[in-house]
């Protein structure tokens, strides 16, 4: 387990990442921000730290997934006829699943 911890992670790529993350949500929070809300910026502050702490790539995929998964389910509930285009869908979970896949394909590579 301890080796796990060390994996390969750095301190400047956490803030890094950090602020990459947090920055592009609240660039989009000020473009519409009736389409996201502030409480997203400030989860993806803390997970850009999380997933910059394994690097570029690891942080590039786990907002893609975020938005990947986050699609997918809006699709979904479209074609369902559960939701319409102006639904309001949370995107909290999909950022923390985004994340989480981020870290298992960073603690791979590392």
């Amino acid at each position: 387990m301890h080796e796990l911890v060390r994996a390969g992670g750095s301190f400047t790529g956490a803030l890094g990442g950090m602020l990459a993350m947090a920055g592009g949500y609240l660039v989009l929070f000020l473009i519409s921000p009736r389409s996201l809300g502030f409480g997203d910026v400030k989860l993806a502050l803390a997970l850009g730290a999380v997933l910059g702490w394994y690097g570029w790539t690891a942080l590039a995929a786990g907002v893609m997934a975020a938005q990947l998964l986050a699609g997918v389910y809006a699709l979904a509930l479209l074609m369902l006829r559960k939701a319409s285009r102006t639904s309001a869908i949370p995107f909290g979970p999909f950022l923390a699943s985004g994340t989480l896949l981020g870290m298992l394909l960073g603690a791979a590579g590392a």
